[in-house]
């Protein structure tokens, strides 16, 4: 791109240190008085600080991409980039990298499972620099834009949230009787294995391997509450007698029985054919109708509140883990109606939950519409379109000189 007059194209190690942090994850402190940095999109605490004053955080792995800006004491994962010692606007460099860092380095990232970046990513990346004046009117344009954008991302933020809310509470009123105008006399609680026959998958071991038969089969990563992420199923190696028993077929319930997660554990899906001759693994239980039960309607119970907090009763232990069984399964208990009330019931939920549908999906189309405004005026700042320049404003290129002897004279003395 043609850069404004006064503007000058420069490599980024002119303009600033670039450091990795030295302490690794062990050096968190819940109660710690510093923000620690690691490469994760959430900094932590702990009870040491090596950088203070205005920095540019890079994740080395991990959040890969990510950029953030805190001026203050801190801590930094060893992993983790901080660019300090700035002799431009810190945050007009912040507003650069977060514009343009991600997509310069899309395609430099090193690692083959776990992406990382190197400290040659950064030799080379280039900065637009205007003059000293001018960052400090385009890092004032930017953040009253961006202050807008945020008030608006929150509004929306905060709708999604009311929405859960309100899922909740359909799914509550549900199994009140209070959607149908029925009282809760309607219902005797039974167990869900006089609905649903209750079984296991498969052990996944070595010894599969060398099995003829390959098949695919759903794993934990796979269920979701309600959703099925169907993005990678992997293949196993199967006998003839397993496949009968832990193959799914339309209309089975799901329910994931490993995971030491108290928000995860005993998430519930249904299984509609999304796959032919698909299998589970045995930390997917499965429940298969018997015809007395409307499958959605067991699957929106187990997602309510009351279904959830009897998940996780019977799913905690002593240790502080929580884990499932196919016999804690067995054990759960669910209201029971005719199956005409069943599909009343269900029909309820599913118009009042296809309305919360339609309004997060606009919702988040908002929420990329408001990304994508904000990379559009991130684009314009660094392309000299956001602002007007000023011709009495020292060119950059005089500025640039004054930080290289700066920093050659602050070399020189160390």
């Amino acid at each position: 791109m043609v850069l404004p007059k006064g503007w000058i194209d420069c490599n980024l190690p002119i303009l600033c240190n670039i450091k990795t942090g030295k302490m690794d994850a062990n050096h968190e402190r819940k109660d710690g008085k510093y923000r620690f940095y690691t490469c994760s999109s959430t900094y932590t605490f702990c009870n040491t600080h090596s950088f203070n004053g205005e920095c540019i955080i890079i994740p080395g792995n991990g959040d890969i991409g990510q950029v953030y800006y805190y001026n203050g004491q801190f801590e930094a994962y060893q992993r983790t980039y901080v660019l300090d010692d700035i002799h431009i606007m810190p945050k007009y460099l912040y507003y650069h990298m977060l514009w343009n860092w991600r997509y310069i380095n899309s395609d430099k990232q090193y690692g083959s499972t776990i992406r990382y970046i190197r400290i040659g990513n950064f030799e080379n990346y280039k900065i637009h620099l205007p003059p000293l004046a001018e960052q400090k009117r385009i890092i004032a344009k930017i953040d009253m834009l961006f202050l807008g954008l945020d008030k608006g991302v929150d509004y929306l933020h905060a709708i999604k949230a009311q929405l859960k809310t309100y899922r909740q509470a359909v799914l509550k009123w549900a199994f009140e009787g209070k959607l149908t105008g029925h009282l809760p006399s309607i219902f005797t609680d039974k167990n869900i294995g006089d609905f649903f026959d209750i079984t296991g998958g498969l052990t996944k071991n070595s010894h599969r391997d060398d099995l003829l038969v390959k098949m695919p089969y759903l794993s934990v990563a796979n269920v979701y509450y309600n959703s099925l992420d169907l993005t990678v199923v992997k293949n196993i190696g199967v006998t003839k007698a397993e496949i009968e028993r832990t193959r799914l077929l339309p209309n089975d319930l799901l329910f994931v029985e490993g995971n030491g997660s108290r928000e995860q554990i005993g998430r519930v899906a249904s299984w509609n054919g999304e796959i032919d001759k698909c299998l589970h693994q045995n930390h997917i239980i499965k429940g298969r109708p018997n015809g007395s039960m409307i499958v959605k309607y067991a699957l929106y119970y187990f997602m309510s509140k009351t279904g959830r907090d009897q998940i996780l009763s019977i799913a905690s232990s002593t240790s502080g883990l929580y884990t499932l069984s196919i016999n804690k399964i067995k054990s759960l208990k669910i209201p029971y109606c005719a199956l005409s009330e069943q599909n009343k019931i269900v029909t309820a939920i599913e118009s009042r939950l296809s309305v919360c549908d339609k309004i997060e999906q606009l919702i988040d189309e908002n929420l990329i519409k408001a990304d994508a405004l904000r990379q559009s005026i991130l684009k314009k700042a660094f392309e000299g379109r956001l602002i007007p320049q000023d011709p009495d404003d020292e060119s950059a290129v005089v500025l640039l000189e004054r930080i290289k002897a700066e920093r050659s004279k602050k070399n020189g003395r160390k």
